[in-house]
């Protein structure tokens, strides 16, 4: 009697089970950035510059996990808009995410990936598409 009971959860269970598990998916990110302070790297530099931006899944517990990084445009010293870049297949849970946003400067100071964040629900689809502020 308790084995059938087992077997009839496990059945209810298991298709949730499914939906539930990780699956790979290409994440892409479209940021903007203002280089007044700290220009994009281009060479030697005597002071930090941005490197590049690291995109990070940001669990509710936790810590924030990397994904992938964009370079930053080599020499940029002004606002620039459309900086975009591509992961390439990462493993996420289906359901909402929040995703953040650092900047690596080349002293090796990387802001929070709190402060630049952008929630967005992660689905069937293979593709995450991502507009962060």
């Amino acid at each position: 009697m308790r084995t059938k009971e087992i077997c009839r959860t496990l059945t209810l269970l298991f298709p949730a089970l499914l939906w539930a598990a990780p699956a790979q998916h290409i994440v892409s990110a479209k940021l903007s950035y203002d280089f007044k302070r700290h220009h994009g790297c281009k060479g030697k530099e005597n002071r930090p510059c941005v490197v590049q931006f690291n995109i990070y899944d940001i669990p509710r517990q936790g810590k924030p996990v990397k994904l992938f990084s964009i370079p930053a445009p080599p020499g940029a010293k002004k606002h620039v808009k459309d900086i975009v870049g591509d992961s390439g297949p990462v493993e996420l849970m289906s359901g909402p995410h929040t995703f953040g946003a650092t900047a690596l400067l080349s002293d090796g100071h990387e802001s929070d990936p709190r402060w630049c964040t952008v929630t967005a629900v992660v689905g069937p689809d293979k593709h995450v598409s991502l507009n962060l502020p």
